[in-house]
Formats: C-alpha cells, sequence, structure tokens
C-alpha cells in the first residue's frame, strides 16, 4: 500500500517539475524518508482526492520543487495533521533567495528577490530593498518600503483568499469597478500566471499621468476557490510598481490549499 502511494507521488512529482533530475531525485528521497517514517493508511485518501492537481504555469527556472508538485502533495496529504506537516517542509524547500531577471522600464535588471511566506497558504519572492509584507485588515498587503507620497495614489498588492471560482471572482471584481472610466476584462491571462484579470484606471480613463490604477487577478487555487492579486498604483508608474508587481506575481506559488 505504501509502495503504491510512493510510485503515484513520485512519478506526480517528476510529470510536473522542470528536468532537474538531480535536485528531483534529493526531493523525492526526503518526500519517502518521511513517508516511509509514518506507517499510516492513505490509499483511501489517494482515491478520494485522486482528481489531478491545477498546473499554475510551466516554470522556467529549476527549483527544489515546482508549484504543481507542491499543490500535488496539498492534493493528496494536506487532509491528515502529518500531511500537513510534510507540506509545510516541502514549502521550506524554496530557496530563501533567488536572483531574477527581468525587463523593467524598458531595461533588462537583475535583482536578488527574497522568498516570503503569505498568510493563506502561499509564498512569493520580491526584493525586501524595495518592498515589505504588512498584515491590513486580515490580508497580505505588499508596499513600497519608501511610500510615494502624499501628492500620488495610493500603491500596493494585496493578495487574499476567496471562496468561488475565479471566472466567478473576477466578474464580481469586474461589477465592483464597472463605474470606471476605463475598464477592461475580465479576461483570461497566462501572464504573470494562469487567472483572470481586470485591469480599471479611474480618474481621467488614462489621460492623466496620476490616473488611480487598480488591476485584479484571479487564480484557481486547485479545490473551488481562487486567490486575488489586488495591484493598486498610478498610471505614470505602469513601468514601474505595476510592471514589479506582475512580477512578483510570476514568483507566486501556492502551498497548501487553504
Amino acid at each position: 500500500m505504501a509502495d503504491a502511494f510512493d510510485e503515484r507521488l513520485k512519478a506526480s512529482l517528476r510529470k510536473a517539475t522542470e528536468p532537474a533530475s538531480r535536485m528531483q531525485e534529493d526531493v523525492w528521497s526526503r518526500i519517502a524518508e518521511r513517508i516511509a517514517a509514518e506507517p499510516s493508511d492513505r490509499e483511501e485518501a489517494v482515491k478520494a482526492q485522486a482528481a489531478p492537481p491545477v498546473r499554475r504555469r510551466r516554470l522556467r527556472r529549476a527549483a527544489v520543487v515546482s508549484a504543481a508538485a507542491v499543490l500535488t502533495l496539498g492534493a493528496f496529504l494536506a487532509a491528515a495533521p502529518p500531511g500537513r506537516a510534510l507540506v509545510a517542509e516541502v514549502k521550506s524547500w524554496f530557496a530563501p533567495q533567488k536572483t531574477v531577471e527581468e525587463p523593467l522600464e524598458g531595461q533588462p535588471e537583475t535583482t536578488e528577490v527574497e522568498l516570503q511566506e503569505g498568510a493563506a497558504g502561499y509564498v512569493i519572492y520580491f526584493d525586501e530593498a524595495r518592498f515589505r509584507m504588512d498584515r491590513v485588515d486580515g490580508v497580505d498587503r505588499i508596499v513600497p518600503v519608501e511610500a510615494p507620497g502624499p501628492a500620488y495614489p495610493e500603491v500596493y498588492m494585496e493578495i487574499s483568499h476567496t471562496a468561488g471560482a475565479p471566472a466567478d471572482v473576477a466578474k464580481a471584481l469586474a461589477a465592483s469597478v464597472e463605474r470606471e472610466p476605463t475598464v477592461l476584462g475580465p479576461r483570461k491571462v497566462e501572464f504573470p500566471t494562469g487567472g483572470w484579470e481586470i485591469y480599471a484606471v479611474g480618474g481621467t480613463g488614462g489621460l492623466a499621468w496620476n490616473d488611480p490604477v487598480v488591476r485584479y487577478l484571479a487564480i484557481d487555487d486547485g479545490a473551488g476557490g481562487a486567490f486575488v492579486a489586488k495591484q493598486k498604483y498610478f498610471l505614470e508608474a505602469e513601468e514601474g510598481y505595476g510592471a514589479r508587481f506582475q512580477l512578483m506575481m510570476k514568483e507566486f506559488y501556492i502551498t497548501e490549499n487553504p
């Protein structure tokens, strides 16, 4: 029974991750050791939760374990206390810091980013020299370390979790901004990660540099709910704060079903 579970989990990990074979085998050996040390009947849990996990996106860089692999672990193991402990351990295997190179304001930029753990079952990377994560009304809010100032509209990105399918959540979010002069969406997107996006511009609708911008991204959590990233900034900052928030969401990984 344990061998069958081992084989199914190993196959899921190999299918979901990028071909970083030696690293992948090290990950699997650690998982197998934990499973062998926890003698429990997992077969029924596997059968009950055998629906394929939602693939967030194809990882472009080799990592200790991909978002999809972690989702697989969550689907198989989150129901039992030992499973939650194992998911937490896998989550800890993400590199605490890594280097990313992305175009910003038309120029390539290399940045050191640090791993941040959200409250609702996800991790994300961002540059701690530029941003920090606060808890505001029970929601994770990523804000600039140095705020633009009182003359500028608010700048932040909030990440929360909600019930409902992403498409339905996106429709409700679109309705909340329907009075803004310019509204695009909801529309299905693959960048910065798969989900539904709404983009709205207030003020003059895009004619003034300080027109407030709000962008929503609703992401499937793989368990009937959605993560929502709400980005707020102003039109002139589209290639600054706006681009940085989008790049952060490229490094967004679901670690367990909330």
